[in-house]
């Protein structure tokens, strides 16, 4: 039972890593660097 419940328990946490990554990912892109707008 004690595997069951640390399974989950991993699987909580790398779900919740991999939806911060993609957070992160699409607010970059829809919010653009003022450093790259200055180079282009």
């Amino acid at each position: 039972m004690k595997k069951l419940i640390g399974f989950v328990a991993i699987l909580g946490i790398v779900f919740s890593l991999a939806a911060n990554v993609s957070y992160t990912d699409t607010a970059e892109e829809s919010h653009p660097r003022p450093l790259v707008v200055d180079e282009i």
